[in-house]
């Protein structure tokens, strides 16, 4: 009786520590997100720079939107070196805001 109270004990603990792990990393990987959506657009350009040239694509992923994401995109990180960001400018022609809200 004790074995089987001693196997259920340790079965629920595991399984509990797991199902915690599992929470605390997606809790994380939303406050990225929500961190990353409170960028102003200067921010986001500059950061998606930023992890480009890192190489990173983890955090480069949180800078584009998701059909930007698929599997077979070629992102080059072994062949360059480096893309300097001279500036920012936001585009004010009102036919380019209308075109992007229609890919939204």
């Amino acid at each position: 009786m004790k074995k089987i109270a001693l196997v259920i004990l340790s079965l629920f603990i595991i399984l509990t520590g797991c199902s915690t792990t599992k929470t605390q990393q997606i809790s994380s990987q939303k406050q990225a997100l929500d961190s990353q959506r409170l960028l102003q657009p200067k921010q986001v350009v500059e950061n998606y720079f930023k992890y480009l040239n890192e190489k990173n694509k983890k955090a480069l992923f949180t800078t584009i939107t998701e059909w930007q994401k698929a599997p077979n995109v070629e992102w080059g990180f072994d062949i360059r070196e480096y893309i300097k960001l001279i500036s920012v400018n936001e585009e004010t022609n009102p036919v380019f805001k209308v075109v992007s809200q229609k890919l939204k």
